[in-house]
């Protein structure tokens, strides 16, 4: 039986997924062993019945593409070099605001986010020169 456990919670059996669960199932699994499928589905913004079956691997649907989308939004984590370990949520939400001159701060973030790893647009250096 494969069961994911995050340090030393519960474990939370994901062994429908085989040895190797994918990694959207991996983030959830842990989120749930650290508190709830009723609080992690609120977090995600998914009903408890979808946790459910997603952990169990029977979600209703042809593709899961849009849940897991949904899951690496709230519970995945990047690490920014300007704002340190943030979500992948608030990490999109930085990098697509618009540029703002208003303090030293601001700009700098936009910076770091137009060049940044973690940004899939991002300039490449070919594009600076």
């Amino acid at each position: 039986m494969t069961q994911h456990r995050s340090n030393t919670q519960a474990l939370v059996d994901v062994s429908a997924w085989g040895e190797e669960p994918p990694h959207f199932i991996r983030l959830l699994a842990d989120a749930v062993a650290l508190s709830s499928r009723a609080t992690v589905a609120r977090q995600i913004g998914v009903s408890r019945s979808a946790v459910s079956t997603l952990l169990s691997n029977r979600y209703p649907s042809k593709t899961t593409n849009k849940i897991e989308q949904k899951v690496v939004d709230a519970l995945g984590r990047v690490n920014c070099p300007t704002l340190g370990d943030i979500t992948s949520a608030k990490c999109h939400r930085t990098r697509i605001r618009p540029f703002m001159n208003t303090n030293n701060q601001t700009i700098a973030q936009f910076r770091a986010c137009a060049n940044c790893p973690n940004n899939p647009n991002r300039r490449s250096q070919q594009d600076e020169q």
